[in-house]
């Protein structure tokens, strides 16, 4: 649980204009209600936890707002700068609202910060950043994407499929070329469900596969341990999938593993 202090003096209000039309008066505000800092003397470092109100006070729904956290020491010299992001796939920011935004990190500094301000330097609107199709359950992975490739992998299966399975970063890698070995891979690959979104991840076991077609478009896929990792405009999202028992049959003969065990790695939540 970390506290968060209220420093009024570091309340900060900045304005942008939108990228998308330089006449729209799309103003958005970044103010800062809450900082904890903590400054460890043996590593030379600040840990921090920022949050940000950023209210939207435009006519436009927002999809992303990128702002800088200047770090300010008490003598009022800036010791850091952090790139913080509030992506709205899911939850665009309507116009009127806001939205609270805890930003938090390291960075390397004998100094402990005395306030932090926010900058506006980009946002992005619906137009110019439509919303992604995000996976939902009982879903076909196959047909998740929104890609064309794999939406008509039955008709036109893929030439090549490279796989590789991760033990604690030994990676065991095959590849798939015969249309026997193809058309078991398609099959076992198209029973695929989305079972649900999770906020489990694995630190150490990164598997996935690449999929080449003939005409000549590449497609990855990458699996946090069993579960699908999709990332949606610069955010990773963990997906559990489900009737994928014949997939990981596929996966074992693929990297040619005399033993499987779908339960190895360590879970960090």
């Amino acid at each position: 649980i970390f506290i968060f202090y209220i420093f009024i003096s570091a309340l900060n209000y900045v304005a942008a204009e939108s990228f998308f039309d330089e006449d729209l008066p799309n103003k958005i505000y970044a103010e800062i209600i809450g900082t904890d800092y903590k400054l460890n003397n043996k590593t030379q470092s600040v840990i921090f936890h920022v949050r940000t109100r950023l209210t939207n006070n435009s006519n436009k729904s927002l999809m992303e707002i990128k702002y800088i956290l200047h770090f300010i020491d008490k003598k009022g010299t800036e010791i850091k700068t952090v790139t913080s992001v509030y992506n709205g796939q899911g939850t665009p920011l309507s116009p009127g609202k806001n939205v609270s935004k805890l930003s938090s990190g390291q960075f390397q500094s004998d100094i402990e910060p005395d306030y932090v301000t926010a900058e506006i330097i980009e946002v992005k609107t619906e137009e110019e950043m439509p919303p992604i199709h995000i996976p939902q359950p009982d879903e076909f992975l196959y047909l998740a994407f929104s890609d064309s490739n794999l939406e008509n992998i039955l008709e036109k299966p893929p030439v090549k499929v490279k796989m590789w399975i991760d033990h604690s970063g030994l990676r065991d890698e095959g590849i798939l070329t015969t249309q026997e070995d193809i058309a078991v891979f398609v099959e076992a690959f198209t029973k695929i469900k989305i079972a649900a979104q999770s906020n489990v991840m694995v630190t150490d076991n990164y598997n996935g596969l690449i999929m080449e077609f003939a005409n000549g478009d590449h497609y990855t896929l990458t699996l946090n341990l069993y579960n699908l990792e999709y990332n949606i405009y610069g955010e990773w999202h963990i997906f559990e999938l489900k009737d994928d028992d014949l997939f990981w049959s596929v996966m074992q003969y693929t990297t040619h593993q005399d033993q499987f065990d779908r339960n190895f790695g360590d879970i960090s939540y």
